[in-house]
């Protein structure tokens, strides 16, 4: 069952990736919905128990994704909630499973230093190119983002 679930990954995968690529917006309809499906099955069939935290995030991945197939701002705003509310949710169980012993904090906060610096520097010249009614998601998003 796992294998037949990682060939379906990688052929809607495949399919997707045409779809983008070729403009074929009926066949993005078709596979684009099914891949983060595929990918919670395999991750439901490869650990002994679940995470329901990490399936969570997937779950508002995935509508996000189907938000972004409509051409519609209320659309993207749906799918920029639904990425950010998931990607909170892999904040959280990764912040569960994490153990910190204090040379490994050390290191954790001198390298999220550097990503920090890194992140404002690009969003320095990135929000500026934003749509002003965009600016707060977008910062909202990002924090979350660099937050992982």
């Amino acid at each position: 069952m796992l294998y037949a679930a990682y060939i379906l990954l990688g052929l809607f995968s495949v399919l997707n990736l045409i779809s983008v690529t070729c403009d074929k917006k009926k066949l993005e309809f078709i596979s684009k919905p099914l891949l983060i499906p595929l990918i919670i099955v395999i991750y439901c069939l490869s650990v002994k128990e679940f995470d329901y935290v990490v399936i969570a995030g997937l779950l508002f991945g995935w509508l996000g994704d189907v938000f972004l197939l409509f051409d519609k701002e209320s659309c993207f705003k749906g799918g920029l909630i639904s990425f950010l509310i998931g990607h909170i949710f892999y904040v959280a169980a990764f912040l569960g499973e994490t153990k910190f012993s204090d040379i490994n904090f050390i290191i954790t906060v001198l390298i999220a230093g550097v990503y920090i610096l890194y992140i404002f520097a690009v969003s320095k010249k990135l929000i500026p190119s934003v749509d002003t009614k965009f600016k707060g998601a977008v910062i909202a998003y990002i924090t979350v983002i660099m937050l992982m």
